[in-house]
């Protein structure tokens, strides 16, 4: 994939991560949550109450979720709540700007 050409924009406002979320150009992304985030919530007890600030398109939020968490997901970016809803399907609700 070849990097597209994005105007200088400061990352500290939302529309900097509006333009590569909308260009379906996100390299940080893994595709999954980490190991070690898996690790420690099959090694928790139970479930819990968590919060993932700057959820991006939310595979971390999608697999608590999936896991009986109670996770919610908040990005300042409209583009990747966008993106992260349609990742989370029935779990479209646990995004929110």
């Amino acid at each position: 994939m070849s990097t597209p050409s994005f105007p200088k924009r400061d990352p500290a406002d939302a529309a900097f991560w509006d333009l590569r979320y909308e260009a379906d150009f996100t390299p940080w992304e893994a595709g999954i949550a980490p190991r070690d985030l898996r690790d420690f919530v099959m090694a928790s007890p139970a479930p819990r109450s968590v919060l993932v600030p700057g959820c991006g398109s939310a595979r971390d939020v999608r697999f608590l979720a999936a896991a009986g968490w109670e996770v919610l997901g908040l990005d300042f970016s409209p583009a990747a709540v966008a993106a992260a809803r349609k990742v989370l399907g029935s779990h479209a609700g646990r995004a929110r700007q």
